[in-house]
């Protein structure tokens, strides 16, 4: 199916809906005493988590890329990016 002007600005539109969303999400994580504790103590925990989360702020990136970044080694990057933590403080409700 050729792409048309139409399915370009629905396709923009709905890149920009999905954004709002994930501005919506972020601000209320953090506005989350619970979310936002949660957050800075597993930061704390481990040693370069922040700057590997933080790495991550304008999408998504690969991870020599992430390591380039945060000056790391690849297992610290890994380990970072994998923490079971990391994974329960996004599924978490309140």
């Amino acid at each position: 199916m050729a792409e048309t002007k139409e399915s370009q600005q629905n396709l923009g539109a709905i890149r920009t809906d999905i954004e709002q969303i994930r501005a919506m999400q972020r601000f209320t994580t953090a506005a989350t005493a619970s979310n936002r504790a949660f957050a800075e103590d597993h930061l704390g925990e481990m040693v370069g988590a922040a700057e590997v989360y933080l790495s991550l702020q304008n999408g998504p990136l690969n991870l020599d890329e992430i390591m380039a970044i945060v000056k790391k080694s690849k297992a610290q990057s890994v380990k970072n990016l994998q923490s079971p933590r990391s994974v329960r403080f996004h599924c978490q409700d309140s």
